[in-house]
Formats: C-alpha cells, structure tokens, sequence
C-alpha cells in the first residue's frame, strides 16, 4: 500500500508538471499570437496614418498649384493692364509736352 501511494503522488507530480508545461505553452503560444495581433493592427494604423497623410499632401499640392496658375493669371492680367495704362499715360504726357513746347517755342 506504502507503494502505491509513493507510486500515485509520482504519477500525480508527474501530470501536474505536464500541466504546468502545457499551461505554460499554451500562454506562450498565446502571447505570440497577441504580440502577432498588435504587430498587425500597428501595420494597419500606421499605413492608414501614411494614406491619409499622402492624400493631404497630395490635396495640399494640389491647392498650391492652383493658387500659385491663379496667381500668375493675375499678375498677368495686372501686367497687362499696367501696359494698357502705361500706353495711355504716355499718350496723355506727350501730347501734354508737345502742348507745353508749342505754348513755349511757338508751332
């Protein structure tokens, strides 16, 4: 009887540690498919911040050009008006000073 309890406490260390071990593989097993998860989920967030960053540079550039094509588009209608004005003013002087040198010098 002394033997099968010596025998029976062994056979019950024994399973226990084969618990211990499997308890202890499962929870590693575990912990590498959380590790796998978070890894993904980091993936993903960080492709998701780089699209939508991508996208509003793309947007950003874009809005840059168009202000800068708008920009030009104004200076030169700007730069043609000033032409426009430039032409008239130098009308308006020279016949201002051909005004003056007839008044002065005579026709």
């Amino acid at each position: 009887m002394e033997l099968t309890a010596i025998e029976w406490v062994k056979k019950a260390e024994e399973k226990a540690q084969a618990y211990e071990k499997s308890v202890k593989k499962d929870m590693q097993e575990q912990h590498q498919l959380l590790q796998q998860e978070l890894e993904q989920l980091t993936s993903d967030n960080l492709n998701q911040i780089r699209a939508a960053t991508d996208e509003r540079q793309k947007e950003a550039d874009q809005e840059i050009a168009e202000n800068s094509q708008k920009l030009h588009q104004e200076e030169e209608e700007q730069s043609h008006l000033l032409e426009k004005q430039f032409e008239a003013n130098k009308e308006a002087v020279l016949s201002y000073l051909i005004e003056r040198v007839k008044q002065n010098y005579g026709s």
